[in-house]
């Protein structure tokens, strides 16, 4: 059963889609699963699972950068699959020692890829985007509590 499981997963990039963050919709909408029990599995996965807010800085960096409904490209969550096969699993993966996003290159030569410019920007914008919704929902959720 269990390898059936994961053969069906396979069309969707595999295990990959058991470390995402995924809402109902996304679930259903992105994952192409033609066997109902699977589908209906992942379904309660993701009401388990997915988390809608990003409360701190730790907790946005190891989000997931696959199939996650809150890293979208052309309202859309992605999955670079070369990318995910090369260890480029969560949005510090992206990030230098400085805690820099790494350039272009840098990204190329640490995880030997052969990256795409548009997917690489596109992808960082919507991280830098989401960043941005996350600091200011911290800075108000601080200020609350301060006062």
């Amino acid at each position: 059963m269990e390898t059936f499981f994961y053969l069906e997963l396979e069309k969707s990039g595999g295990a990959i889609v058991l470390t995402s963050n995924l809402n109902m919709k996304d679930t259903i909408k992105s994952l192409k699963i033609n066997n109902q029990f699977i589908s209906e599995v992942l379904t309660i996965w993701t009401e388990v699972n997915f988390e809608d807010e990003i409360t701190s800085e730790s907790q946005f960096l190891a989000q997931s950068l696959w199939h996650n409904s809150l890293i979208r490209i052309n309202n859309h969550p992605i999955c670079y699959r070369e990318w995910f096969q090369k260890g480029v699993l969560q949005v510090k993966h992206l990030k230098d020692g400085s805690n820099y996003f790494l350039s272009f290159t840098d990204l190329q030569n640490k995880y030997s890829l052969n990256v795409c410019p548009l997917g690489y920007h596109g992808l960082l914008s919507a991280l830098k985007c989401l960043w941005k919704t996350v600091k200011n929902e911290c800075t108000l959720n601080n200020a609350k509590y301060e006062i």
